[in-house]
């Protein structure tokens, strides 16, 4: 392997981005996801190619990551460093903020793209149709050949789309987001059609979900990922009354096993 990627998902999406990139260009995936939360490993970037995959939060990087990132250990200069975010329409100024962060840890960001991928933030609007998910989808497998080519060719500059309100949504907003989501186990329960699978436990990117009485309970560690309503299968989880009418979706093409790598 030439290097490495470390990727965050709830949904998949991130994470079926980060397998393609790390397949194509050699690059081992590194999930950040529950135990890499508080990791005392140090890594050696000398000479490597060191990627970073994860999906837009209310127009900037998850708190997971960020905090990642700014618990990194490492050694030796890493020769090429590029970060890919998805989201499911607009991302404000989310690479040039991770570029910041990053610079707190004396990485370059070298490279940056973005992907438009199927919405899955269920507290704020319905998932897309199937006609659409499909369709983004697809434009995702045609610009990933694109940017992986990019990648592996070391490419440099920063793929963001500007906006006026970019500054706006990025900071005030984003930041909103984040203290709002970290209450989100409040309005997270489950209906009727709850079977006691255990599956939200399993997926819970922060282990933040215990079985209680074969059901579900939800800790204080959440950052609204939005995973265990999307993963049930028997739609069985809602947040607060927004989701009850709204679909659910999971990228098709990423399997329980493979987000949990």
């Amino acid at each position: 392997m030439k290097g490495k990627i470390f990727v965050f998902s709830a949904t998949g999406n991130s994470k079926y981005l980060a397998l393609k990139i790390g397949e194509r260009a050699e690059l081992e995936t590194v999930s950040v996801n529950k135990s890499l939360l508080d990791n005392e490993e140090e890594y050696n970037f000398e000479g490597e190619k060191i990627g970073f995959v994860f999906p837009v939060y209310a127009w900037g990087c998850p708190s997971v990551m960020e905090r990642f990132v700014a618990s990194l250990k490492f050694k030796g200069k890493p020769s090429y460093v590029f970060a890919v975010a998805n989201c499911g329409d607009s991302m404000g100024n989310t690479l040039t903020d991770f570029e910041k962060l990053l610079k707190t840890k004396s990485l370059e960001l070298d490279f940056g793209d973005f992907f438009v991928m199927p919405n899955n933030y269920l507290p704020l609007s319905d998932v897309d149709s199937k006609e659409l998910e499909n369709e983004k989808l697809q434009k995702a497998d045609e610009k990933l050949s694109v940017t992986i080519g990019k990648i592996m060719n070391n490419e440099k500059g920063i793929n963001q789309p500007a906006g006026i309100f970019n500054f706006l949504l990025s900071g005030a907003v984003h930041k909103g987001f984040n203290k709002t989501s970290a209450n989100g186990y409040k309005k997270l329960h489950i209906n009727s059609n709850c079977v006691g699978c255990g599956l939200c436990a399993i997926v819970c990117p922060l282990i933040n979900i215990t079985m209680k009485d074969g059901k579900p309970k939800w800790g204080e560690n959440c950052i609204s990922c939005m995973g265990c309503i999307n993963w049930c299968p028997q739609k069985a989880i809602d947040y607060g009354k927004k989701t009850e009418k709204r679909g659910r979706y999971h990228n098709p093409n990423i399997s329980i096993n493979e987000l949990l790598e």
